[in-house]
């Protein structure tokens, strides 16, 4: 994990807010903890302690760093193999994720009361 996600992580873990570049993270007893890229928020956290992500579209290795920063709170990871994306849960599955949707992770995991 590179310096910057790290710092996305612990500003997540801490609930502090954070900005490097086109990184920010957001944490507001409002809206809960968000991560954004170049202005496009790819995680967030709700008030439920639901978590979400997307690609927004983008699918570089800083957007898939950027949400695995975030995702590493829930040992869970994005991976890239023969061009695809997946998910690898912390449950064992493994999915694969199209980089233009918002998913839940708790959907994922097929958590009773997910989104």
């Amino acid at each position: 994990m590179r310096d910057i996600d790290k710092n996305v992580y612990e500003a997540l873990v801490r609930f502090n807010n954070f900005k490097l570049g086109n990184t920010e993270v957001f944490n507001s007893i409002d809206t809960g903890r968000q991560v954004y890229l170049h202005g496009s928020k790819v995680y967030w956290i709700d008030l439920n302690d639901d978590v979400f992500f997307c690609f927004r579209g983008y699918d570089t290795n800083v957007t898939r760093a950027r949400i695995n920063a975030g995702l590493a709170l829930s040992n869970c990871k994005i991976v890239k193999s023969k061009g695809n994306n997946y998910i690898l849960l912390s449950n064992g599955d493994k999915q694969e994720i199209d980089i233009n949707k918002e998913y839940s992770l708790s959907a994922l995991l097929n958590i009773k009361g997910s989104k």
